[in-house]
């Protein structure tokens, strides 16, 4: 009954719903489109009607994967408690699910938003996001991936399947496969 109460608690402290609402799909919010648009979460379109090389394999997953959430809730808990990462803050998820019809209207064939990845932008507490520059945001985003690798045994790229993965910054080196 601890651990069960301890996760409510968690929950509470690290509340989503904000986080949850950016992370939905924006297809809805384009113009000028000649396909359906999703409820946020996708149409259940399986490589959208397409084959062939140009094509990647993807399926719209109905709703993004809770563990996603569980690390951002992490990410939130990690910057609060460890003095290292104190003048960090969890600005905005700028993009979570991606349907074939966004995609689409991107120009884009890549499948890991429809329903396994989340854009999280990390800044600093005592700045607007407007004035931070590139560098400083790479940099903030940085220093959470560190939090995520030492704390989650989360990795760099997709090597390894059920495992958090992380999108490298062009200014990290971009490990090698681990055996």
């Amino acid at each position: 009954m601890q651990v069960i109460e301890a996760i409510d608690k968690f929950q509470e402290e690290y509340p989503i719903e904000t986080y949850f609402a950016q992370a939905k799909c924006k297809c809805s919010t384009f113009t000028n489109l000649k396909e359906p648009t999703c409820d946020g979460f996708g149409l259940n379109k399986t490589n959208n009607g397409k084959t062939g090389k140009n094509y990647a394999s993807g399926i719209e997953y109905p709703g993004l994967h809770r563990t996603l959430f569980w690390v951002l809730r992490s990410i939130m808990f990690y910057i609060d408690s460890d003095e290292r990462y104190q003048h960090l803050t969890v600005d905005i998820v700028s993009s979570g699910y991606r349907c074939w019809t966004d995609n689409n209207y991107h120009n884009r064939v890549s499948t890991n938003h429809m329903g396994k990845a989340l854009d999280i932008h990390i800044i600093k507490k005592e700045k607007a996001k407007s004035e931070h520059t590139n560098d400083e945001r790479i940099v903030c985003c940085d220093l959470v991936r560190d939090i995520l690798t030492e704390k989650t045994n989360a990795e760099y790229r997709w090597f390894h399947s059920n495992g958090i993965a992380l999108e490298n910054s062009y200014t990290r080196y971009h490990p090698k496969k681990r055996t």
